[in-house]
């Protein structure tokens, strides 16, 4: 069967409705005293902190993570298997400037890209985005930290 995460996970109802947890099938005898049911996260989790820096007059509205959504879940063998060739899509992950969770498939890193979406008194959007250059892969069942501060560059004039 198909999994996909949530298109925005800045509620709670929708990065609970993303996590994939599995464990596998247990029998327990009646009557016991205690039973562990060992569960595993099939997705990564970013944890991603975006802040404007100081004095540059941006505001971030929206920070946006472009990665794979979908899995191919098998609950008999408890594999999530991501579909590398799947167009990627959108999560959003803030709405303002701060610290968010999302959770994604697990997928090779370089693969992912991060949208800051920002605006200054007076202008239009503006829009940083953030590659990664890892061949490593966010794995499922791990947390990744990032820390992104933003910053308008000055361009320099021709004489």
């Amino acid at each position: 069967s198909t999994f996909s995460v949530a298109d925005d996970q800045t509620s709670d109802a929708n990065y609970k409705a993303s996590d994939l947890m599995y464990s596998t099938e247990q029998t327990i005898t009646k009557p016991t005293t205690s039973a562990t049911l060992n569960m595993a996260h099939k997705m990564a989790q970013l944890k991603i902190t975006a802040q404007a820096q100081s004095g540059s007059g941006l505001t971030i509205h929206k920070v946006v993570v472009k990665a794979q959504k979908s899995v191919t879940f098998t609950p008999a063998t408890g594999t999530a298997t991501t579909d590398t060739e799947a167009a990627k899509g959108d999560i959003t992950a803030l709405t303002a400037a701060g610290t968010g969770y999302i959770l994604i498939p697990q997928q090779t890193i370089s693969g992912v890209s991060i949208e800051i979406w920002t605006d200054a008194t007076g202008t239009a959007d503006k829009k940083a985005t953030f590659s990664f250059t890892s061949t490593d892969n966010f794995v499922s069942g791990n947390s990744y930290p990032i820390d992104l501060t933003v910053k308008e560059e000055e361009k320099a004039e021709k004489k």
